[in-house]
């Protein structure tokens, strides 16, 4: 088990019975519901309390970091952050990420830079109908970042 700085904070691997919590968290952010198994995920926990949660996603030999929700009242308290470290952890780098516009600023802090145009990897990118739809009709720009060695 990790525990962060934070003396109330503790990561922990998830269990079967999280996978409820888990896809509750991700639903709630508007985030992709496929490939959210338990398995994948750490949790973050504040006494008896899930407060964050974390993925990583392989896509071939792509490591993904996804599926990144901390409670909003424990926002802007470090556990998104130590979650992230946890997970490059268990990773290793380089470990890419999606997310969007206004996500950048804090991935980018956290050493994630974007990857731009055909140095994108392939394998993280939707369907071209779905990209369309979502940059076209949601009006939402999809940003793809890495953090390498």
């Amino acid at each position: 088990m990790y525990s962060p700085t934070s003396a109330e904070i503790t990561l922990r691997r998830a269990t079967e019975d999280d996978q409820p919590i888990i896809r509750r968290m991700v639903t709630s952010e508007c985030l992709n519901p496929r490939d959210v198994h338990w398995q994948n995920f750490l949790i973050a926990e504040s006494g008896d309390r899930i407060v964050g949660i974390g993925q990583i996603r392989l896509h071939g030999t792509i490591k993904e970091l996804g599926s990144l929700v901390v409670a909003p009242e424990m926002r802007g308290q470090g556990v998104g952050a130590a979650l992230v470290a946890a997970l490059e952890a268990r990773a290793g780098l380089p470990l890419y990420l999606m997310c969007g516009s206004h996500n950048v600023p804090y991935y980018t802090r956290l050493g994630y830079r974007e990857v731009l145009g055909d140095a994108r990897p392939a394998a993280m990118l939707p369907p071209r109908a779905l990209l369309w739809f979502v940059e076209r009709v949601l009006r939402l720009t999809i940003h793809i970042m890495v953090k390498e060695r």
